[in-house]
């Protein structure tokens, strides 16, 4: 473990972590991995999550993402920037933020995305009370950004919430 401020950087799963919420890189359409993710050929963070609850979390973001419950997520989802909660369905944590970096499952993500939703999920927690965060590098996975100029951009932006320990988890930032 290696600790910048208030921000903490883990080499392990995330799907262990133990913290107030627990963060999700997400797309609009609230897709997780699916049957991959279950029979464990996947290991990104959303995959993680969603085996880690046998499933569970997919099926609740794909109806959680529909603007309209009658118009299908894919249709009309959440748009990137955007942030919704799910319960942690057993996970070691109060609820799962879901941050939107990308819109479709397998898109990309922009820096400017990740300091919009920093900001949004930190707000959500000092709202929420919370005193920790897990989270990944948002965007530096499928969404296609470096990792470590992500890490810098979510150290820059924790700092502005001192009062939360951010916990980051990656496999390879040491």
């Amino acid at each position: 473990m290696k600790e910048y401020s208030n921000v903490s950087v883990f080499n392990m799963d995330i799907a262990e972590a133990e913290a107030d919420a627990i963060v999700n890189a997400a797309n609009g359409w609230g897709y997780m991995g699916g049957k991959k993710a279950r029979d464990g050929l996947l290991h990104g963070v959303a995959e993680s999550l969603n085996r880690s609850t046998d499933g569970k979390m997919e099926t609740y973001c794909t109806q959680k993402a529909r603007r309209f419950a009658h118009i299908p997520s894919f249709i009309l989802g959440k748009s990137t920037g955007e942030i919704f909660t799910s319960p942690s369905f057993g996970l070691k944590c109060k609820e799962v933020i879901h941050a939107v970096t990308m819109h479709t499952p397998g898109g990309r993500s922009s820096e400017k995305t990740v300091i919009i939703l920093l900001n949004s999920i930190f707000k959500y927690c000092r709202e929420a009370g919370y005193r920790t965060v897990a989270m990944p590098l948002l965007g530096a996975g499928t969404g296609g950004l470096v990792k470590f100029k992500v890490l810098y951009i979510t150290k820059q932006t924790a700092m502005l919430f001192p009062e939360l320990s951010v916990y980051v988890y990656t496999y390879d930032i040491d």
